[in-house]
């Protein structure tokens, strides 16, 4: 279970901490509940406290679709997963994946060299879209698939606080990613 968490109105990686509205627990959950306001669950190492850069952070939507950030040391974005809500289950619908100069500072997202966005769909029908920054500026390679195994990609709505399954960034995925995806 992860157990260091903080939670806020609205939280984005650029964002200074020190601008960040921050709300108690029981403000979240109940926001989670009835599913009137959106917030952020920002997720730090379990160190005890906040200190450094957070690891990930989930955000739910009013529309209770939920949205994951993954991010390194230094705060820059590695991955994010998009899960839609359909037939009253969560569905990892969108995973994107960016890569940098280097892993030796923190990056804005901008500053992606290449970026490798993948829709999947229930059916099993894949769009896999690939913006190489350096390559080709100005073009994008698109792939598309049917058949992919995405029967692991549902999820129940977890209870709140209990996001350990929306903290994998490799749920429902058969196989392990390689190192250098495509």
């Amino acid at each position: 279970m992860v157990s260091n968490i903080r939670y806020a109105d609205y939280w984005t990686e650029g964002r200074a901490y020190s601008a960040t509205s921050w709300i108690d627990a029981e403000e979240a959950r109940r926001r989670y509940e009835v599913g009137d306001e959106a917030f952020t669950a920002v997720i730090w190492p379990d160190s005890g406290e906040e200190a450094g850069r957070p690891l990930a952070a989930v955000s739910i939507g009013q529309s209770r679709r939920v949205g994951v950030i993954f991010l390194d040391e230094h705060g820059t974005r590695k991955r994010s997963v998009d899960y839609d809500w359909r037939d009253g289950r969560l569905w990892r619908w969108i995973t994107t994946d960016f890569e940098y100069p280097d892993d030796s500072r923190r990056y804005r997202v901008d500053r992606a060299t290449r970026v490798i966005k993948a829709k999947f769909e229930p059916n099993g029908n894949a769009r896999v879209e690939i913006r190489d920054r350096i390559a080709s500026p100005n073009e994008k390679d698109v792939v598309t698939a049917e058949e992919v195994p995405v029967q692991g990609f549902w999820l129940d709505r977890p209870p709140f606080g209990e996001w350990s399954d929306l903290l994998n960034p490799d749920y429902g995925v058969s196989e392990p990613r390689p190192a250098n995806p495509l």
